[in-house]
């Protein structure tokens, strides 16, 4: 059986592009800051599979998009204060 007729076309390029670290991340400082910007489809059509939603807080579970939903990331997250603290000084 050939692979093609298993999967799309796309599913393939979208699986290729997670390998090769193509995926977007996205942090929150909180839930309800993530929750706000889901709300908005917009927001929503603009996320790919394999992008990450980071929380500053390491006590809150990080998320990534799957094709269908958001599936909680198993990974130890780096700490995201100094790049909080640049995004904040860049954006006043």
């Amino acid at each position: 059986m050939l692979v093609s007729s298993l999967v799309t076309k796309l599913q393939l390029q979208e699986d290729s592009d997670i390998a090769q670290g193509k995926s977007k991340d996205n942090i929150y400082v909180t839930t309800e800051e993530m929750n706000t910007w889901i709300d908005d489809q917009e927001n929503v059509a603009k996320l790919s599979i394999g992008d990450n939603l980071y929380f500053v807080d390491k006590e809150v579970m990080d998320y990534w998009r799957d094709r269908t939903d958001f599936k909680v990331l198993e990974t130890e997250v780096s700490d995201m204060n100094n790049v909080v603290t640049i995004l904040n000084a860049a954006t006043g």
